[in-house]
């Protein structure tokens, strides 16, 4: 990324998930056969977390190389409106496709969406890298400088992956109908939060703004593991989506502040973002 630019990253990304959406589709096809289907399922989820791990902070270092690191919060928010706005919509999709189409449908729909981002990414103009000469930074000190950034967001990350993962489990160990409207809840807070308080960040500064969003994502996850109804489930999935909403683009604004401050280079800015976001 740093000497290609995030374009090839990108395009790189779409392949996978087009990719896995075919291993998806063959999935399917040997459930007959659950050693067969199941290997083919392992080597889905991998391809489709390379996908992920190359598209994850590529758009944002994109957005920031055209139009400069001042831009840092609002490109984080937008991005991840985009991000958590997919899986709103992709959880009751998936499952209304499962229920009135196929499971097969899952896989054309995730191979046809993986193509269509190819074919977009690959029209858009790529950032040129110009090589100039720069002052000398380890890699060891931009880790070190971003790692507690990293570490915070990780933990925080821990509220979504709950949901993401184990909700429709923990709907069915009460058997509670409809988990999947937990991530649809969750993804429509997080981008109203994002549209709402965009401003919060630059007003009161990453670190504060990340303390107060990491309290109410935490308050939501205990409000969903004392649920006895489905209704307070939804309601902390909510307040989590408020929560986790606004600590990426607070922590990732606020670590970059600290490394440009620190070593007055820029051209780490890439490296630290994809560190913050793994």
């Amino acid at each position: 990324m740093d000497t290609k630019g995030p374009k090839i990253s990108v395009l790189r990304s779409m392949l996978f998930f087009a990719l896995s959406g075919i291993l998806l589709l063959f999935v399917f096809l040997f459930k007959s056969q659950p050693f067969i289907s199941l290997g083919l399922l392992l080597i889905t989820r991998l391809f489709t977390g390379i996908g992920e791990g190359l598209v994850g902070a590529s758009p944002i270092n994109w957005a920031l190389l055209e139009l400069g690191d001042e831009h840092a919060a609002k490109a984080i928010s937008l991005n991840g409106i985009a991000s958590y706005g997919a899986l709103a919509l992709g959880a009751p999709l998936g499952v209304l496709m499962v229920d009135h189409i196929s499971y097969e449908s899952l896989g054309l729909l995730t191979c046809a969406i993986g193509i269509l981002g190819y074919l977009y990414s690959k029209s858009k103009t790529p950032f040129r890298v110009i090589a100039k000469k720069t002052s000398t930074v380890s890699f060891k000190h931009v880790l070190l400088t971003v790692a507690p950034f990293g570490t915070c967001l990780a933990l925080g990350g821990l509220g979504f992956g709950s949901i993401s993962t184990f909700m429709t489990l923990y709907y069915e160990h009460f058997n509670w109908q409809n988990g999947a409207a937990c991530l649809t809840v969750f993804g429509i807070f997080f981008i109203l939060t994002r549209l709402v308080f965009n401003k919060v960040i630059d007003q009161y500064g990453g670190l504060k703004v990340a303390l107060v969003s990491l309290f109410v994502e935490s308050l939501g996850l205990l409000v969903i593991a004392l649920a006895l109804h489905p209704l307070w489930t939804l309601i902390g999935a909510a307040l989590t989506g408020l929560g986790f909403s606004l600590v990426f683009p607070a922590l990732g604004v606020e670590a970059i502040k600290r490394l440009i401050k620190a070593n007055k280079v820029r051209h780490w800015l890439p490296m630290a973002y994809l560190l913050i976001f793994l």
